[in-house]
């Protein structure tokens, strides 16, 4: 496929009104999607023999800014091919911070807001749409559109909509997905809706500006757990529900399994991290540390801990381990040649314990996995690495029999921080129904009648 790269609005307008297909990429660091394999992934794009453009927005121009919402709540203003990374040490060298960002920090910022991209600090500082306060887009025939937080989706929306159907749609989702970080559609609630979440199926994102907050002084706290998981996971859960006693001072309450460690064993973190637990890790307010020690300690026995054992880990060696599994799980699976294979499957706190249940009879197929993850969420990552077709079909009847199954679990949301394009196609139809089919449709007609971008 040919690489087209958009120096200025006009030129990416220009290939837009080609009407020809365009596949929208930014930085291209993605530790899921394997681009060099999107043939494989989505052949029906293929079979014409004309294949799509992929479309770079990392040419297009860039800027920054600090913007002013209100007292004492400054907001950043992106535009173009800025990176996380970027963003964050923008934030910082103005005393502020970005509240939710992906792990791999080297990711487009406004790429991520297309998939609703939010990490591991949605536990203190909630999810990555309702930090979005306005952002712009281009749609298929070239226009420039502003789109505001502070109107609601109906507001700019034309007459003759069905507006009973989108309020029935409203409904459903703050009734079953108001506390997760996504859910496998859109909310569709704010105008700036119609963009987050919506995999670029409207259009690029050009700019936008994101709540920060105060830059305060955080210390990162490890726990070596005394059982693994897969063997006795009482005490994971025990603290899994007391750490929800503490959001706002936690910031983000994070999970590496054993097996995970491996991916971590070249990583000078100046700390020994034993492969042989399971570890639990807080991004924790400084000035609230103290609490929750003494909170540890006045529960060690009943969650199995020796609070002698925990330790601090610098910031700058933390989030060198925090990304670094991600990349070398990534780079793991290039060298095998496969497709990544896992989950993204989020659950309410009163089903954590049922989706761990799950995990473990993944784990007896003793087919090579690692968990690792979002565990105050109750939001982890379980990866399998197949070493043959065997596994790998083997794999693939585990998930499908897992997709089918968690729409009678109650409150579950299936793709909860990796968006649902091609990779994910084939569970959707367990999750949608004729309302959100309908409503999404009804935008797309109205929005993207084009369908250019997928």
């Amino acid at each position: 496929m040919e690489t087209k790269h958009p120096k200025s609005l006009d030129e990416l307008k220009s290939l837009i009104l080609t009407q020809e297909k365009i596949l929208l990429a930014s930085a291209q660091t993605s530790t899921v999607i394997p681009w060099s394999q999107l043939q494989k992934l989505a052949p029906q794009y293929f079979e014409d023999g004309k294949y799509p453009s992929i479309v770079s927005l990392q040419s297009l121009p860039s800027k920054m800014e600090l913007r002013s919402i209100e007292a004492e709540n400054d907001s950043i203003y992106i535009e173009g091919p800025v990176s996380w990374r970027e963003a964050e040490q923008f934030a910082r060298s103005h005393g502020r911070r970005m509240m939710t960002m992906p792990t791999e920090d080297l990711a487009s910022v406004l790429a991520g807001l297309a998939t609703s991209c939010t990490g591991e600090h949605a536990f203190g500082y909630g999810t990555t749409r309702d930090q979005v306060v306005s952002l712009s887009y281009m749609n298929d025939l070239g226009e420039v559109n502003l789109l505001e937080a502070s109107k609601s989706l109906k507001s700019i929306l034309p007459v003759g909509f069905n507006f009973e159907a989108l309020s029935e749609f409203q409904n459903f989702y703050q009734l079953n997905y108001k506390n997760f970080k996504n859910a496998p559609f859109q909310r569709l609630n704010k105008a700036t809706d119609l963009l987050v979440g919506s995999e670029g199926h409207f259009g690029p994102i050009l700019s936008a500006t994101l709540e920060t907050t105060k830059a305060e002084s955080v210390s990162h706290l490890f726990i070596p757990l005394k059982h693994k998981w897969y063997e006795d996971f009482s005490s994971h859960l025990k603290l899994f529900q007391w750490g929800q006693k503490f959001r706002g001072k936690i910031l983000a309450f994070e999970f590496l399994d054993c097996d995970s460690l491996k991916f971590a064993s070249k990583i000078d973190v100046g700390e020994s991290l034993n492969n042989n637990q399971d570890y639990l890790f807080f991004e924790v307010l400084e000035n609230s540390v103290e609490e929750l020690f003494e909170s540890l300690s006045t529960n060690a026995i009943d969650f199995e801990i020796d609070v002698d054992q925990i330790f601090n880990m610098e910031s700058a060696k933390f989030q060198l381990l925090r990304k670094s599994i991600p990349r070398a799980v990534a780079e793991h699976v290039d060298r095998l040649k496969i497709i990544k294979q896992g989950t993204d499957v989020q659950v309410s706190p009163d089903l954590f314990g049922k989706l761990l249940e799950q995990y473990k009879i993944f784990k007896n197929k003793n087919i090579e996995s690692i968990l690792f993850g979002h565990f105050g969420d109750a939001h982890l990552h379980y990866n399998f690495f197949p070493k043959n077709s065997w596994e790998a079909n083997k794999v693939q009847i585990e998930l499908e029999e897992l997709y089918s199954a968690l729409p009678k679990w109650g409150s579950v949301s299936p793709f909860a921080e990796h968006g649902v394009g091609m990779i994910k196609k084939k569970y959707i139809a367990n999750f949608n129904s004729s309302l959100n089919e309908g409503i999404i449709t009804i935008l797309k007609n109205r929005y993207a009648k084009n369908k250019l971008f997928f």
